[in-house]
């Protein structure tokens, strides 16, 4: 070997002789499952030729007799960026053992957490994630949420109530934040809306076989445990794709049993979308009523805020029941990732935002520190109403704490780009921008 080419390697390598030792396979001469110093010091030697090969097996990852300088290289790689993830360890990205989901990391946050189990709210009642490897082997497919979708997934869950939904997307186009609704429903795809949610998502990449996307509900969605749901993806992304696995026939686990996945009101048999539903037996409030969560998919151009100290802001609704049992709305901060808790009141008035006071309801919060979290507001008992009558929703933020959203203007076009059923008001003026709320029966 020449002389300035070893003298290269061995540079090379001694820059790395101070890493931190991690298990890997090439480089680990003395076979303790880590690469050390002497292991690296063991393997430059082998490949200048001056100790024999049988020193360094390990080093020799081709096994062709030589050390070469890529396989060195590859030792202090290995050395340096800790060990690789063994066949059947949590972050691998496949489903092993009794992981619930792999989505190709051991992070937390993600839906999935760094023991390969769903993140939720509540407690995972129902999920399917694809096939196990072996004989059940085969391939992912998806559906396009922009081109093809809507899309739903029939799932029988056995809690009384529905708090969070797992879904697995891969990005088929230029990785983009794009806004994606997750309605809850009863039966069918048509089936009666029972709650929803939305969240901008920015596309995951193509490179991994799954990354979960969150949907936490702003309150636990009612249902009767052993009847038929589904949850229906909303979006106008064409470059996000929704993940699905049947397996192959005869695999001991080939598809979610008791539900099918439905495209444009169709059943397709023997395939299913990946999802976790989380549930909980809690007591809960009912279905919504009214609600306004803004223009969905290409209309939606941005959320902001009205910070809600010092000024009246109130958002009329008109009721389709005959009691009230709680109100969510959407929150922003206004002071950042210090800001304190403070108290944040809930007022439903009578006819307006100048009308009598109908029930109140205080709460210590603590706003989000980024973006925007949904807080419920419960009445108990529930709060009569009378159905198609005009009620506004008040709330009084003494302590400057936080902002209620609302919806910068639609794109031009849209056909729903303001709810239709009320108004906002600012200092007792009505604006055109409605704020973000729901309503629910008890």
């Amino acid at each position: 070997m020449p002389g300035r080419v070893r003298n290269a390697v061995f540079g090379a390598a001694l820059l790395a002789l101070a890493a931190v030792p991690a298990s890997a396979v090439v480089g680990d001469c003395n076979g303790t499952g880590e690469v050390e110093i002497t292991d690296l010091v063991t393997a430059i030697n082998v490949t200048l030729g001056e100790t024999p090969l049988e020193t360094c097996r390990a080093g020799d990852a081709d096994a062709d007799g030589i050390v070469f300088i890529d396989e060195l290289l590859t030792a202090v790689l290995n050395a340096l960026n800790g060990p690789p993830l063994p066949a059947e360890r949590c972050g691998n990205n496949v489903i092993n053992n009794d992981e619930q989901c792999d989505d190709g990391n051991q992070d937390t946050g993600d839906g999935c957490d760094g023991e390969c189990r769903f993140e939720g709210i509540g407690v995972l009642d129902q999920y399917w994630s694809g096939y196990r490897p072996g004989t059940c082997g085969g391939s992912f497919g998806g559906g396009n949420v922009g081109l093809l979708g809507p899309f739903a997934q029939e799932f029988v869950p056995q809690f009384h109530a529905v708090t969070t939904v797992l879904i697995d997307a891969v990005a088929a186009g230029d990785d983009a934040a794009s806004a994606l609704r997750l309605n809850i429903r009863r039966g069918t795809f048509a089936g009666p809306l029972l709650g929803w949610t939305s969240t901008a998502v920015y596309r995951p990449p193509n490179t991994s076989r799954q990354n979960w996307i969150r949907f936490d509900l702003p309150v636990p969605v009612a249902v009767t445990p052993g009847e038929v749901y589904v949850y229906e993806l909303v979006g106008d992304d064409s470059g996000l794709s929704v993940q699905s696995s049947g397996g192959e026939v005869g695999c001991a686990q080939r598809e979610y049993a008791p539900g099918d996945p439905v495209s444009h009101g169709e059943r397709i048999e023997n395939d299913d979308f990946l999802f976790g539903v989380f549930g909980t037996n809690a007591p809960g409030v009912g279905a919504v009523d009214q609600a306004w969560l803004g223009p969905q998919g290409v209309c939606a151009t941005g959320y902001t805020g009205l910070g809600v100290a010092g000024h009246a802001l109130a958002q009329t609704f008109s009721p389709g029941t005959s009691a009230l049992g709680a109100v969510a709305v959407p929150l922003m901060s206004i002071g950042g990732d210090a800001t304190p808790p403070a108290t944040l009141t809930l007022k439903v008035r009578d006819g307006g935002p100048s009308g009598a006071v109908l029930a109140s309801v205080a709460r210590i919060l603590a706003a989000p520190a980024d973006g925007e979290a949904w807080y419920v507001f419960s009445f108990d008992p529930p709060l009569p109403v009378t159905a198609g009558a005009t009620y506004a929703i008040e709330l009084v933020d003494a302590a400057n704490r936080f902002r209620w959203s609302t919806v910068a203007a639609a794109n031009a076009g849209c056909s729903v780009s303001e709810f239709a059923g009320g108004e906002a008001f600012f200092d007792g003026v009505a604006i055109p921008d409605d704020f973000l709320f729901a309503t629910y029966a008890p």
